[in-house]
């Protein structure tokens, strides 16, 4: 009599797993400008949130949000250039994040092969950051920042790499309103730089007396506002480090000293480009 062995039931198949997106952060190599703003803390204890919509903190909050959005339009609008390739799509590439008192720009440039085009993503970038400064100083609020290059990571507000780090050192020894570009930006760049975009300069540093580096044109653009940069250099900076109700103690009197000396030095040196008016006070 033959035995017949029970049928048995298959085991459940093993689920594949569910294909996760990748969390591995890429590293991108490229331009780093980080800017602070000038007596921040000072213009916060002037100008409580609790006071009205109207106040100072208002406005500025205002400005610093919509930062990213304006700032690229404004740029290419006041530099007369085209809203078209390449520029519009260099602008459109430069990344902005804005925390607090500080402003971070990058442009990743890891994918620029050819050394022509690298020079127009340069020059936009160094465009872009004197028209974030200038606006800025404008409005009432001076930067001081710093420009550098290398590989880096940004991931909505943080961020991590040498070029971020040796930015915020470099704009943190200064002891003025004004750019500062790390020598290793200028050597890569230099035979694609026009020769208005920055000027060796001796900049006062907190802890070295004056350290001579290359200094951001931040006149530029020529065309906005001729007449004001032209006239009294002095009393435009006394504005700027006043506005929005800031105090001015004696670190700041250095300060503004300071900031007037680059901007007479830029103003000097772009003598040839936007000479000032007759009978106008310099």
């Amino acid at each position: 009599m033959s035995e017949t062995t029970p049928s048995q039931t298959p085991p459940p198949a093993i689920p594949t797993p569910t294909p996760q997106p990748s969390t591995e952060r890429v590293a991108q190599n490229g331009l780093v400008g980080l800017f602070d703003i000038l007596g921040y803390q000072v213009f916060l204890d002037a100008n409580p949130a609790e006071t009205a919509a109207e106040n100072a903190a208002q406005k500025v909050l205002d400005t610093l949000v919509r930062l990213d959005e304006e700032m690229p339009q404004k740029m290419l609008k006041v530099f007369g250039m085209p809203l078209e390739e390449p520029f519009a799509k260099i602008v459109s590439e430069i990344k902005w994040l804005v925390f607090s008192d500080t402003v971070l720009l990058t442009l990743d440039l890891s994918q620029v092969t050819k050394r022509k085009l690298a020079g127009a993503y340069w020059s936009v970038f160094l465009m872009q950051c004197a028209s974030l400064w200038r606006s800025m100083f404008e409005f009432g609020l001076p930067l001081r920042g710093a420009i550098t290059k290398g590989p880096y990571l940004v991931d909505k507000t943080c961020f991590a790499g040498k070029p971020i780090v040796e930015a915020y050192q470099l704009a943190s020894d200064l002891n003025c309103a004004g750019v500062v570009i790390a020598g290793s930006v200028i050597e890569l760049f230099k035979p694609f730089s026009p020769n208005l975009l920055y000027f060796d300069y001796l900049f006062p540093s907190k802890a070295r007396g004056f350290v001579e580096k290359a200094a951001l044109n931040v006149t530029l653009p020529l065309q906005e506002n001729q007449e004001k940069w032209a006239g009294d250099i002095r009393q435009l900076v006394h504005e700027s480090f006043r506005a929005h109700n800031k105090g001015v103690g004696p670190g700041v009197l250095e300060k503004i000293d300071n900031t007037e000396r680059l901007l007479r030095f830029l103003k000097n040196e772009m003598a040839g480009w936007l000479p000032s008016p007759p009978n106008v006070k310099t």
